[in-house]
C-alpha cells in the first residue's frame, strides 16, 4: 500500500467509494437482520457519514478524478460535497451527469440526506431555500430533500400555484401531503401540482 493516500486507519479514497456503493445496495434490504429496516438504514446512514467527514482534507480534484474514472453517482457526487474546496454547484453537477432522477420517495432522497451540510441553507423556509437556489430548480429540489423537517410553504397562494416544472410540483406535493391539517387553499394547490407532474417520471402517486 506504499503511496495510497492514507484518511486514517488506513482508510483510503477506494474504500469510501466502495463501501458507499455497498451500503446504497444494502440501504432498502435489512442485510443485518435487525428488529427493522430503520434500524438498519439509521446505522448504515451513521457509517456513511463517518467515513464521509474523512474526506474533509482530501482535494475535490482527486475525488472528481476518481469518480470520473469510474463513472458518476449520486453518490459520487455527494462524496464530493464533503471534499476540500468542493463546492454546491460542483456537486450539482456531479449529480446529474450520473444521471440518477431526484424524486419525492426515501431511497431516491437517501443521497440528498448524505450531503454536506455546510453547503446548503439550514432552514425549511420555502422563500429562503428558493433565494438560495435560484435559478436552479433542481437545487431547489435537493434542498428540500436534504431535510426530513416539515416545509414552511411561506410563499404567497399564486406563486406556490405557478410551478411548471414536474419535479419541483412533486417536492412540493410530498411535503404538503406531511401537513395533518390542510386549507382549502392548500388542498388546491395539491390538485394544481397533481395535474402538473401526471404522466411524468415524477409521478410517483400513480405509480404506486
Amino acid at each position: 500500500m506504499a503511496g495510497v493516500t492514507d484518511l486514517g486507519d488506513g482508510l483510503t479514497v477506494v474504500d469510501i467509494w466502495q463501501g458507499l456503493h455497498a451500503n446504497a445496495k444494502a440501504w432498502p434490504v435489512n442485510p443485518y437482520g435487525l428488529a427493522s429496516a430503520a434500524q438498519n438504514r439509521t446505522l448504515i446512514d451513521g457509517t456513511d457519514l463517518s467515513v464521509l467527514r474523512a474526506l474533509a482534507a482530501y482535494p475535490g480534484a482527486g475525488w472528481s478524478a476518481l469518480c470520473t474514472a469510474a463513472g458518476w453517482t449520486s453518490y459520487g457526487a455527494v462524496a464530493l460535497s464533503w471534499c476540500q474546496g468542493a463546492t454546491l454547484p460542483q456537486v450539482l453537477d456531479a449529480w446529474l451527469a450520473s444521471g440518477f432522477s431526484l424524486k419525492p420517495l426515501p431511497e431516491y432522497e437517501r443521497p440528498a440526506r448524505l450531503l454536506n451540510p455546510t453547503l446548503l441553507p439550514q432552514t425549511r423556509s420555502l422563500s429562503a431555500l428558493v433565494e438560495a437556489a435560484q435559478p436552479n430548480a433542481f437545487a431547489l429540489c435537493v434542498m428540500i430533500a436534504h431535510s426530513p423537517e416539515p416545509l414552511d410553504f411561506d410563499m404567497s397562494l399564486e406563486t406556490l400555484q405557478s410551478v411548471p416544472q414536474p419535479q419541483l410540483a412533486a417536492f412540493f406535493k410530498s411535503r404538503m401531503l406531511q401537513k395533518p391539517v390542510r386549507s382549502p387553499d392548500e388542498d388546491q394547490l395539491i390538485v394544481i401540482w397533481t395535474a402538473t407532474v401526471k404522466g411524468t417520471e415524477f409521478d410517483i402517486w400513480e405509480a404506486a
